[in-house]
């Protein structure tokens, strides 16, 4: 469809299956698109590089902002703070009025009273702002927290007897928070399963602390039981009483009867967040993350964000949300080609070390000029 330029086009989360190469690819081919873009996602830094203009429709209404992502954070916060403002002086304003009115309705100045009550029955009255309810979670304290957590030693790892990647070695450290990329493909879900235990390496070692209490995020879900109810989930699986299980399921927007929905008939967003609630109650010291933002709406993502930068444990996370990398990770591993490599810092910490070391690689060395009895000139290096 691009390849034909069309006059408009109307993307739906086009980064959702897209690896971090093709989606800066096409954040580059958007950004100087001849034509008209409408495009639907939750991926802040596409939206950051691709957009101009902010449409966010909320409570049944549409409101525009001039600006992307960043900027429309920005221009909602002050509306909404300047809404607050003239809500709270006009419901100042009303008060002082009914208060004159009730001292004055029945005295001498019970004309003025009059007055002002006409002048309050046409006011045109504000609505209250209203500030959308947030899911608001964390990560409980770990007791121990061991030194060495995991550790891959020459592993390799695929399907057959064709290795996907080969030989690759990595600590991970107490208290690490660590990303896991690489273009789809490259075995990165093949390392978590390794490491979970769901597969063997073809080559190598690995080994796990035994003090390591993993909670994993698997992106399909594959932890939830789809036969089930949610609150069944929490009774059975987590050893909670039904009372408790309510309470819990409640801070994570499962109200009312939401509880005894059947988890195969949820939305993705609603199985994320009964996923990690699962996690929380199970007290892991060590997180495997699979994608954990994919369903997420931006709300909802900027929360797990803040739980997981909080979580004192140690965190591998496999996901193509570069928002929630930059937050978190302090340190990134790239698997491709078949060979992983590290990298100390965050994402856009990342690609600045590969950008400069693209940028040395790509200097010619200094040439010197030599000039042949012709009058030619040549570069020798």
């Amino acid at each position: 469809e691009l390849v034909r330029q069309p006059d408009f086009l109307i993307l739906d989360e086009p980064t959702n299956h897209l690896d971090l190469e093709r989606t800066e690819w096409l954040e580059g081919y958007l950004r100087n698109y001849p034509g008209a873009i409408l495009v639907i996602s939750h991926d802040r830094y596409f939206l950051d590089a691709v957009t101009r203009r902010t449409l966010e429709l909320e409570n049944g209404s549409l409101q525009e902002y001039s600006a992307g992502y960043s900027g429309y954070v920005a221009q909602k916060a002050a509306r909404l703070e300047a809404a607050l403002a003239a809500y709270e002086q006009q419901q100042e304003k009303i008060a002082e009025t009914e208060e004159y009115i009730r001292r004055y309705k029945a005295g001498i100045k019970s004309k003025q009273a009059r007055g002002r009550q006409s002048q309050l029955n046409r006011l045109e009255r504000l609505d209250q702002p209203e500030i959308r309810e947030a899911m608001q979670f964390f990560f409980p304290d770990c007791d121990e927290i061991p030194d060495r957590m995991a550790e891959f030693i020459d592993v390799s790892g695929g399907y057959g007897e064709v290795p996907i990647f080969d030989k690759i070695s990595f600590l991970l450290r107490g208290g690490e928070k660590v990303a896991l990329l690489g273009p789809n493909g490259a075995g990165k879900t093949t390392v978590l399963r390794i490491l979970l235990g769901e597969m063997l390496p073809l080559h190598g070692r690995v080994k796990l602390s035994p003090r390591a209490r993993i909670g994993y995020y698997a992106q399909e879900f594959e932890e939830l039981n789809d036969s089930v109810r949610v609150i069944d989930e929490l009774v059975y699986q987590c050893a909670l009483t039904e009372d408790r299980a309510r309470k819990v399921l409640g801070r994570f927007m499962f109200r009312g009867d939401d509880v005894f929905k059947t988890i195969g008939d949820l939305s993705g967003g609603e199985k994320a967040r009964l996923a990690l609630l699962k996690i929380i109650l199970s007290g892991a010291n060590f997180l495997v993350m699979d994608e954990p933002t994919n369903h997420l709406d931006i709300r909802a993502r900027e929360a797990v964000e803040e739980a997981m930068d909080a979580f004192p444990g140690t965190i591998l996370l496999v996901s193509h949300d570069r928002y929630l990398i930059d937050r978190i990770a302090d340190r990134v591993l790239v698997l491709e080609a078949g060979a992983l490599g590290s990298y100390p810092g965050n994402y856009t910490e990342y690609k600045s070390a590969l950008s400069m070391a693209q940028e040395a690689l790509a200097k010619p060395a200094e040439a010197t000029l030599h000039r042949s009895n012709g009058g030619k000139t040549v570069f020798a290096r």
